[in-house]
């Protein structure tokens, strides 16, 4: 082990305690206030930061004449006897810290700046050992900020740029020859708050009493490692790329599985090894911080990340996995085929739908969008266009001051002399909680809904990262619309929103809806990945579905949203409204 130029290699007597102190220049200073930690500890002024069997203090060392010392202090527990006679042989937990500690600092890798290491002895028994370090402030673990990511309202760069610092860290510490061993997301620190400077590390490893350091890692080695990085779903696969910067070894993803397996079966029968301890570390830390982060994560299909960029939330679950969403691949949600389905004719919206006639005048609709360019500025391009008729997305995921300038937004186009139509699009908390989801829908209707000329609600209800995953998931969405079409009686409402067009999926969506659910139209999307190459075979799958819907539900009409704008689509707008079932085309 190569350590830093200016450690202390050298054990000395210190007080009650053997000890090494990493500065030369401090042992004669330190000395003192060494001697007697056991009693400030007991004694005080010190903080305590984590306690449990092994404690975490806070102080302010004094050395000597110099400024007192900002100093963290962990003190570990007592042990079994055949793991003292085992540290005697190959170092205590806490000498462990402070041989990696300094390996790390003289490699210039983010670590705890050892300040010293302390240590009792009587006999064969070790009776205390401290390890301290420098204290380290403006810091949180990876742990908390992807909590604070992962809380239903975070956005896709911030995380993403959190997950390549912490990609970019590890690859370091690997580079540099030394394996963690426990790298847990609780034991990475995040650092470059307001009391760092350019030249500190951006990325901290704590709990370095398992760690290896010296000798260059294998693909086994990094795998094991990486196998404690806990992210939900594909956030993992993104994480792995960032850390390689190139195509993950094949080799490497078998180890890391089977490893991640392993200790994953090991955590489950944790309660049968140690019930009574599991039980009471369950008891002190569930609902708290300090809860282990398989237990404060959001499941991968309750996770929601909005990425502005693409405007749709990250998709975290992936598309490997037949699993992935069974509503997606079967042929429809009932289970029938788009024949079969044809055959039921009762009991969907037919019998609770409007019947009035298809509302003549198909119109193109332009997305508009918060912020955008200036509204009079796009106001003014629109109309060159004649297009007097806009749409506007809102989410549910959004914080209440970005959805009041949204809703300021569609107040300003209203301004403008343009009509308004608007889409209420779920996020997975409010598709989990139906009470939030009518609450965000009441909110921007009490602001939006006398002008309101249509409402699409839900967006992209058959592919898994908008976040419905069952029938009755999207039914407790649809539910709501009852309440709000007794109260806004003169908007128009749009249902499934689906992004693909199957009508054996559309038809079963709507086989049996909530007995006031109002329907004037079906929303469907160009497709999932654009428009088709032959507007033809659009035209074709419009005038399949509209003509089911002129036999089975009279009165609904067809919206077409997902239409790209460019001028290469005029064709594909103008055959979609020459269906005639088509009642408007959402252009953006």
């Amino acid at each position: 082990m190569s350590p830093c130029a200016t450690m202390d290699e050298t054990w000395q007597q210190i007080g009650r305690y053997r000890g090494r102190v990493y500065n030369p220049a401090h042992r004669q200073s330190l000395a003192p206030a060494l001697a007697e930690l056991a009693t400030r500890l007991a004694d005080g002024p010190c903080e305590l930061l984590q306690g449990g069997r092994h404690q975490t203090f806070r102080l302010a060392l004094a050395c000597g004449g110099a400024a007192p010392i900002d100093t963290v202090v962990k003190r570990f527990g007592p042990q079994a006897a055949w793991k003292d006679r085992w540290d005697r042989i190959h170092g205590t937990k806490a000498a462990r810290t402070y041989a990696s500690a300094a390996f790390l600092v003289a490699h210039g890798i983010g670590a705890t700046h050892p300040v010293a290491v302390l240590e009792q002895w009587r006999g064969r028994r070790l009776v205390a050992s401290y390890f301290i370090s420098r204290y380290l402030a403006d810091t949180v673990s990876f742990k908390d900020v992807l909590l604070g990511h992962l809380d239903g309202h975070g956005t896709a760069q911030p995380l993403l740029a959190t997950l390549r610092q912490v990609a970019a860290g590890v690859r370091r510490l690997h580079d540099a020859g030394c394996r963690h061993n426990d790298l847990g997301n609780q034991n990475i620190l995040l650092c470059g708050g307001r009391g760092t400077t350019a030249a500190e590390p951006s990325v901290v490893f704590l709990d370095l009493n398992r760690a290896r350091c010296g000798r260059p890692l294998t693909l086994l080695d990094r795998a094991r490692d990486l196998s404690r990085v806990t992210l939900p779903g594909t956030l993992l696969d993104r994480f792995f790329a960032m850390y390689w910067q190139a195509e993950v070894p094949r080799l490497f993803r078998l180890a890391e599985t089977g490893i991640r397996m392993a200790f994953a079966w090991h955590t489950l029968t944790r309660l049968l090894r140690h019930p009574w301890r599991e039980l009471r570390y369950r008891r002190r830390l569930s609902g708290t911080a300090a809860a282990p982060q398989h237990a404060v994560y959001p499941h991968a299909r309750d996770t929601w990340v909005w990425d502005a960029d693409q405007e749709q939330p990250l998709d975290v679950v992936g598309s490997g996995a037949p699993w992935r969403h069974p509503l997606r691949l079967a042929r429809g949600w009932n289970g029938r085929s788009a024949d079969e389905a044809g055959k039921h004719r009762g009991g969907g919206l037919a019998s609770h739908g409007s019947t009035r006639g298809l509302p003549g005048g198909a119109e193109c609709w332009s997305v508009v969008r918060h912020p955008g360019t200036g509204v009079p500025r796009e106001a003014a391009v629109l109309r060159s266009r004649g297009i007097q008729h806009v749409f506007m997305r809102v989410y549910a995921h959004e914080r209440p001051d970005e959805r009041r300038a949204r809703l300021a937004t569609a107040r300003e186009w209203l301004g403008q002399g343009f009509t308004l139509s608007a889409a209420l699009v779920q996020s997975r908390h409010t598709v989990l909680h139906p009470g939030d989801w009518e609450r965000f829908g009441t909110e921007v209707l009490a602001e939006l809904g006398a002008e309101l000329q249509w409402v699409v609600v839900g967006h992209g209800i058959d592919d898994p990262h908008w976040g419905v995953w069952t029938r009755a998931e999207y039914r407790s969405l649809l539910a709501a619309i009852g309440p709000w079409a007794r109260a806004w009686p003169r908007i128009r409402w749009a249902v499934p929103a689906c992004i693909r067009l199957n009508g054996a999926r559309h038809g079963s969506l709507l086989r049996r809806p909530p007995p006031d659910l109002p329907a004037h139209a079906l929303a469907v999307q160009a497709g999932a990945a654009g428009l088709p190459r032959d507007a033809d075979l659009l035209a074709a799958d419009l005038h399949r579905l509209g003509a089911r819907l002129a036999r089975e539900r009279p009165g609904t009409a067809l919206i077409l949203s997902g239409v790209p704008d460019d001028e290469g689509n005029c064709s594909v707008v103008r055959m979609a409204l020459a269906t005639g079932y088509v009642r408007a085309c959402i252009i953006g």
